[in-house]
């Protein structure tokens, strides 16, 4: 999947629901362990290695639904910025699921009402993401219906809870770009696919959240990209995130793709070029895939063919067949030949346009066919 691209596909836009990286605060921690939890956890969204592993790894998690839920929320943030890793995967949806069992033993037990009903009914809208990114349908809209089921319910009760907007204002803001044929099921979800509403929910949580505070902005920021294309409003979050968590590879990612698409490639390239060598230290190869893809075609693009060349080269050391779903992977042979013969080396664009067979994806066909057209265009 690519990470930039939105789901195209007819349930996706109803069943967005995603991973909420919060803490459920338990009563049996004092102000001293809530307290190292926070820091751990603000350790993890600057990709501190051995905080999210440390989270990841918690056995007492198997038991404790706080611990469950923080350690599922690591493991599926380590999958978003490195989704060409299959192990990555099969952990995110370990994790996610027993975080669900975990919540459901203490919901059932009626510890903490208001906690675990939040804690469950978040627990279920994160699997729900992971499943539409696995165009799990079925399961994807299970989970989605408990999951805000539980959480509508706890507003209801107790309209002072927050967090518990969370991933309504996601489904919402996302429901107000599905097509026509999808309002029905939204409706029978319980949503109107209001903008207004999302984006409110959204910014309650950003200002008042006492745990979704950084995933609210987080998804608002990738709703102006992915749906609005408002430049500047992805500027603006990504911005404030990345100034927040510098390692954060997702942040600094977004950042670049706001200024690219409000047209300023400069800032865009030096954004991309601030993270690119980390996301391979900190596990985020995909994201830094991505970052030297970006940073290569904005360098063609203000004609310095040559330093392009340098970072083409460098990804196309990284990929395999793991990498065979990514768009990079299907237009770095284009990529190089654009390059190579805006060197003049025709010979070698013409050898990297040979390759790109039937194997590869027709929007990319098509474009080479055109490349080939113009290159001839240009010998006669």
């Amino acid at each position: 999947m690519y990470i930039d691209l939105p789901v195209k596909t007819l349930f996706a836009p109803v069943l967005r629901c995603v991973l909420c990286f919060v803490l459920f605060v338990s009563s049996a921690l004092d102000s001293k362990e809530t307290q190292e939890l926070r820091n751990l956890v603000n350790l993890a969204y600057d990709f501190d290695q051995t905080s999210l592993e440390s989270l990841v790894d918690n056995e007492a998690g198997r038991e404790d639904a706080l611990l469950s839920f923080l350690s599922a929320s690591a493991a599926y943030w380590q999958f978003q910025s490195d989704r060409i890793d299959e192990k990555k995967e099969e952990l995110a949806e370990e994790r996610l699921t027993q975080a669900i069992d975990v919540a459901k033993k203490e919901f059932n037990k009626g510890k903490l009402v208001a906690d675990s009903r939040f804690l469950l009914g978040v627990g279920y809208c994160n699997r729900a993401r992971f499943y539409v990114e696995q165009q799990n349908w079925i399961k994807s809209y299970m989970d989605a219906r408990k999951g805000m089921g539980l959480l509508r319910d706890l507003i209801k009760d107790e309209p002072e809870y927050i967090d518990a907007h969370f991933a309504l204002g996601v489904a919402e803001c996302f429901l107000s770009d599905a097509p026509l044929v999808l309002k029905p099921l939204a409706r029978l979800l319980g949503f109107s696919g209001s903008r207004e509403k999302g984006v409110e929910r959204l910014e309650m949580c950003i200002e008042s959240g006492e745990w979704t505070s950084i995933e609210a902005a987080y998804y608002l920021g990738y709703f102006y990209y992915n749906v609005e294309r408002n430049g500047a409003e992805t500027i603006r979050i990504f911005k404030d995130l990345s100034a927040r968590y510098p390692r954060n590879p997702l942040f600094g990612y977004f950042l670049g793709r706001g200024y690219q698409i409000s047209h300023e490639p400069l800032k865009a390239l030096e954004a991309y070029q601030r993270i690119q060598s980390s996301c391979y230290q900190v596990g985020a190869e995909d994201i830094g895939n991505w970052a030297s893809y970006r940073i290569g075609n904005i360098l063609h693009g203000e004609q310095r063919s040559k330093e392009a060349l340098v970072y083409y080269n460098e990804l196309k050391k990284r990929l395999d067949e793991s990498t065979h779903k990514q768009e990079y992977f299907h237009r770095l042979p284009l990529k190089f030949a654009r390059s190579l013969a805006k060197e003049g080396k025709m010979e070698e664009a013409y050898r990297y346009l040979d390759v790109m067979n039937s194997n590869w994806d027709s929007d990319t066909k098509k474009l080479a066919k055109a490349f080939r057209k113009e290159l001839g265009s240009r010998e006669k």
